[in-house]
C-alpha cells in the first residue's frame, strides 16, 4: 500500500494520474510484468520528433543547397575531412569524383570558377535550369540568415518603448488604424515610413538635398523597392571602397568605351593643373579633353619628386603615349615657366603636339597687371575687400548687413583675379544696403580696436564718388569678364579665340573713350593704350601656332557678313600676316613629309581664296550661317585631308577649367573625416565620380526636368579655394547663380540667426575678428603653379 501511494505521488509529480487500485509498473514493483512505463513512452515520443526535426533540417538544407541532388555523395571513410566541411562526391554528368563543399559543387556544375573546373556534361540549356535552381536557394539562405533575420537597425526609429523613440512603433508592434480605400491602394502608411527613413539618413550624414533629385538616386530606391532579391543586404563599408569600389572603376571604364573611340579622328587635348591636398601631397591632374567631353584620367602624386620641366615633359609624355600620340593635338597647362618648359620637352619629341596655355589663366594674369599697374582700380579693389572682410568675420556686422539683403558678400581669391571684379559687382548690387548698415543705430558700437576699420567702412560706403569709381570699373573690365565667362567652358572654341582677343581689346577702347573720366590721370586715349599694352603682352605669351591655324581654318571669318559688321575694316585671315606665319609654321609642324604638306596647302589655297573645290554658291553661303565643325562636315570632303585637320583642330578647347574644377572633388574628399583616405583609393573615387558626372551631364535629363542639373550646387557653387573659377565664370545675373544660397549666408559661431526685419538685436559686445574666411584652403595650387609666371625662359 505503501508503494502504491509513492508511485501515485510520483505520478502526480509527473503530470500524470495512477490510480491507487492498480498495479504499480514494473520498474517499482517487484513482479516481471510486460507493460511499457511512461519513461519508454516519453523516450519513444522524443525520439519520434527528434526524426521529425532531422528531416525538416534536411529538407531545409535540400531547399538551401538544391544542387547536392546531381551529385552522389560517399560514406564511409575518407569520404569527409577532419575538421571541414568537404566531402567526397562524384559528378552526376561527367562521372568525375572531387572532395569539396558546396561552394565548388555549384561552380562545378554552372561553370563558374571555384578550382576543379566546369562540368563538360552540362549542356546551356541544363546550365541555365540549374543556374534557376541555385537562385532560388540563395533566396532562401539569404532569407533564413540569422544574420538578417529579424534585424533592424535603427529600433529605435520604430520601437515605442525605447526611451531614444523618436516617433511610432514598428510596423508589426504598434497600433494600426483603420486603412482607408486609398491607403489600401498605395500603403501610404509603408510610404511615409520609408521616407522618414530616407530623411533620417540623410539628416544624419548631411547629405545635400540635391542628392535626392539625382537620377542615381531614383533609380537605387526604385530598384530596391521593386527588384530587390528577398533578404538583399547592401554591401559593406569593407565592400564599398575596396572590391566594390574596383568593380565600379571597370564599369565607368567600360561606359567611356564609345567616347575614347572617338579619339583618334576628332583629336583630343591632354590638360593638366597641379594641386596640394590636406596631407601635403603635391598631386598633378591629367583629363582629357574632346568634342564629346572631358575625361578624368588620373593624378599623379608627385611627393619627393623635384617638379622640374624634365619630370613634368616625362609626364606629359607618358600620358600621351597612354592615350595615343596620333589622337593628341594639344596640351594645355597655366602660364607656369616649369610648364611652358615641360611643353618644349614634348614638342622636341612630338613636334605635332602643341603646348599651349590655358586662356582663362592669361585673363586673369592680365586682369592681375591691371590692378597692379593702374593704382586707382588696385586701390579700390582693396577697399571692396576690407568691406567685404570686415562685414564678414564680424558677426554684429553681418547680422545688420542680413537684416537689408539676402545676398553675399561674395568671396575674392588671391589667385583669380576675376573674382575681384565680380566682388565690385555684387557690392555695386547691395549699395542700399551697405548703406543702411552703416548708419544704422547699431553700426556704433565697436571695441577702441575696431573703431578705426568700422569708420573706414562707413566713410567708403558713404562715398559717392568710390561708387562712381566702381561704377567706372565695372564698365571697363567687363570684355575681359565675358571673354573669360565664354572660353571657361569644355566646348571647342579654339576657332574663336584669336577674334575674341582683339574683339575684347576693342569692346574697352569704346567703353573708356566713351566714358571720359578725371580717374584716368590721363587723357582718355593714354589710358587706353596703357591696358592695350597690358593686354597685348598678355596675348603675345599667350598666342600659339596652333591658334593661328584655328582661325585661318574658321570659315565664318571668310564670310562676307564678318567681313562688313566691324566698326573699322577687317580683313580675311590669310591676308593678316602674324596669322599666315603662324599657320605656316603650324603646317610645317603636323605635315612632316612634302607630298602632304602640299596637298593640304593647295586645298587651303582653294578654301580660303573661295576658288576651285570651295567655289560653289550653297559653300560661301553657308560660311557665316553654320558653325565652324558643320560646315567642315558637310563641305569640307572636297579636300579630305584638309577637311580631316580642319574637324580635328576645330574640335579642340582653349582652357584646362575642366581640371580645375575637378579639384572640388578632391576638396571634398579630403575633408577632415576622410583624411586618412588613401591616395589610390581617392584617386578611384575621383576617377568613378567625375567621369559619372561628366557622362550624365550629356544626357537629356541633366538639361530638363526634375532631375536638371541636379548636382551643380554642391561642387560647382562651393566657396572654397579650388573651386571659386565657377564664380568667375558666371554673370551675378545668372539665373543659376542668383537663387544661390552660399556657405557665407551661414553666421559665424556665436552670432544669432538671420535677421528678419530691419532692426536686428544682438549683445553690444563683439566677437573677436576672425581670420579671412576661405584664407586657409583644404588644398593649395602646386608650387609650379605659383607667383612668377611672367618669367622668361631663355631659348
Amino acid at each position: 500500500m505503501a508503494q502504491s501511494s509513492r508511485a501515485a505521488g510520483r505520478g502526480k509529480k509527473k503530470g500524470r494520474d495512477f490510480p491507487t487500485n492498480v498495479v504499480p509498473p514494473p520498474s517499482l514493483s517487484t513482479g516481471s510484468a510486460s507493460v511499457p512505463s511512461a519513461r519508454s513512452e516519453a523516450a519513444a515520443a522524443s525520439s519520434e520528433a527528434e526524426k521529425c526535426d532531422i528531416l525538416a533540417r534536411q529538407q531545409v538544407q535540400k531547399s538551401k543547397y538544391p544542387l547536392w541532388k546531381y551529385v552522389t555523395k560517399h560514406q564511409g571513410p575518407g569520404s569527409k575531412l577532419k575538421g571541414g566541411g568537404n566531402i567526397l562526391w562524384t559528378c552526376s554528368f561527367c562521372k568525375i569524383q572531387f572532395k569539396s563543399t558546396y561552394y565548388r559543387v555549384k561552380g562545378h556544375l554552372l561553370g563558374q570558377p571555384c578550382g576543379i573546373g566546369a562540368c563538360l556534361g552540362v549542356n546551356a540549356s541544363k546550365r541555365r535550369e540549374l543556374e534557376r535552381e541555385a537562385n532560388v536557394g540563395k533566396g532562401i539562405v539569404a532569407a533564413t540568415s540569422r544574420k538578417t533575420k529579424n534585424e533592424d537597425p535603427l529600433p529605435f526609429l520604430r520601437n515605442p518603448s525605447s526611451k531614444y523613440s523618436i516617433g511610432g512603433g514598428s510596423a508589426t508592434t504598434r497600433k494600426r488604424h483603420a486603412m482607408g480605400p486609398m491607403d489600401k491602394i498605395f500603403q501610404q502608411e509603408r510610404r511615409d515610413e520609408l521616407d522618414l527613413t530616407i530623411g533620417f539618413f540623410f539628416y544624419l550624414n548631411f547629405i545635400s538635398f540635391n542628392v535626392a533629385r539625382s537620377p542615381l538616386f531614383i533609380e537605387m530606391c526604385r530598384s530596391l523597392t521593386q527588384g530587390a532579391p528577398a533578404g538583399y543586404v547592401p554591401p559593406s563599408s569593407e565592400r564599398l571602397r575596396t572590391t566594390l569600389l574596383v568593380k565600379a572603376k571597370r564599369q565607368v571604364e567600360k561606359m567611356l568605351e564609345p567616347i575614347k573611340a572617338t579619339w583618334p579622328s576628332s583629336g583630343v587635348s591632354i590638360v593638366s593643373d597641379g594641386w596640394t591636398d590636406t596631407s601635403r601631397h603635391p598631386l598633378i591632374n591629367f583629363m582629357v579633353s574632346s568634342l564629346n567631353g572631358p575625361v578624368f584620367l588620373k593624378a599623379v602624386d608627385a611627393l619627393g619628386k623635384y617638379k622640374d620641366a624634365q619630370y613634368m615633359g616625362e609626364l606629359f609624355i607618358t600620358v600621351i603615349e597612354d592615350v595615343g600620340v596620333d589622337s593628341c593635338v594639344q596640351i594645355i597647362t597655366d602660364n607656369a615657366p616649369v610648364c611652358k618648359a615641360a611643353g618644349m620637352v614634348v614638342e622636341a619629341k612630338y613636334p605635332q603636339i602643341f603646348w599651349t596655355p590655358c586662356i582663362v589663366h592669361s585673363l586673369n594674369l592680365a586682369l592681375k597687371s591691371i590692378a597692379s599697374d593702374v593704382t586707382w582700380i588696385g586701390s579700390l579693389i582693396e577697399d571692396a575687400r576690407h568691406i567685404r572682410n570686415f562685414v564678414q568675420n564680424h558677426t554684429n556686422a553681418l547680422t545688420i548687413y542680413k537684416a537689408y539683403t539676402q545676398l553675399s558678400l561674395l568671396k575674392v581669391a588671391d589667385t583669380r583675379f576675376a573674382s575681384s571684379f565680380i566682388m565690385l559687382k555684387r557690392l555695386r548690387e547691395v549699395k542700399a544696403a551697405l548703406g543702411s548698415m552703416v548708419i544704422s543705430e547699431f553700426w556704433s558700437f565697436w571695441r577702441k580696436a575696431d573703431q578705426a576699420s568700422s569708420k573706414k567702412v562707413k566713410d567708403t560706403v558713404l562715398d559717392d564718388a568710390w561708387w562712381e569709381r566702381v561704377d567706372l570699373t565695372i564698365k571697363i573690365m567687363e570684355p575681359i569678364i565675358s571673354l573669360l565667362r565664354f572660353a571657361d567652358t569644355d566646348k571647342p572654341i579654339l576657332g574663336e579665340v584669336y577674334e575674341g582677343w582683339d574683339s575684347m581689346i576693342e569692346s574697352m577702347r569704346t567703353i573708356i573713350l566713351q566714358n571720359e573720366s578725371p580717374e584716368y590721370g590721363t587723357p582718355a586715349e593714354i589710358f587706353f593704350t596703357t591696358i592695350q599694352d597690358i593686354l597685348i603682352s598678355r596675348w603675345n605669351k599667350n598666342c600659339t601656332p596652333l591658334h593661328c591655324l584655328a582661325h585661318s581654318l574658321n570659315p565664318k571669318y571668310y564670310s562676307s557678313e564678318w567681313l562688313s559688321g566691324g566698326t573699322s575694316r577687317r580683313y580675311p585671315p590669310h591676308m593678316d600676316h602674324e596669322l599666315s606665319e603662324g599657320r605656316k609654321e603650324a603646317f610645317r609642324r603636323i605635315y612632316q613629309d612634302r607630298a602632304s604638306f602640299d596637298e593640304v596647302e593647295a586645298g587651303f589655297i582653294d578654301f580660303s581664296t573661295a576658288s576651285g573645290r570651295f567655289s560653289s554658291y550653297d559653300v560661301l553661303r553657308d560660311r557665316g550661317a553654320k558653325k565652324p565643325h558643320a560646315w567642315w562636315a558637310t563641305h569640307g570632303a572636297a579636300c579630305p585631308p584638309l577637311q580631316e585637320l580642319a574637324l580635328r583642330i576645330l574640335s579642340q578647347v582653349t582652357s584646362s577649367s575642366c581640371c580645375e574644377r575637378n579639384w572640388s572633388t578632391y576638396g571634398n574628399l579630403y575633408s577632415l573625416k576622410k583624411s586618412r583616405l588613401e591616395q589610390s583609393r581617392a584617386e578611384s573615387m575621383v576617377y568613378v565620380h567625375t567621369n559619372l558626372r561628366l557622362i550624365y551631364r550629356q544626357r537629356e535629363e541633366w538639361l530638363k526636368g526634375k532631375t536638371k542639373m541636379w548636382d551643380v550646387f554642391p561642387d560647382d557653387m562651393g566657396l572654397d579655394d579650388t573651386v571659386e573659377l565657377a564664380l568667375a565664370n558666371m554673370d551675378l545675373n545668372d539665373p543659376v547663380l542668383e537663387p544661390v544660397t552660399f556657405e557665407d549666408d551661414i553666421p559665424l559661431e556665436g552670432s544669432s540667426s538671420t535677421a528678419a526685419g530691419p532692426a536686428p538685436q544682438f549683445g553690444l559686445d563683439d566677437d573677436a575678428e576672425q581670420p579671412e574666411i576661405g584664407g586657409e584652403s583644404s588644398g593649395d595650387d602646386i608650387d609650379f603653379d605659383d607667383d612668377e609666371y611672367d618669367m622668361e625662359l631663355d631659348d
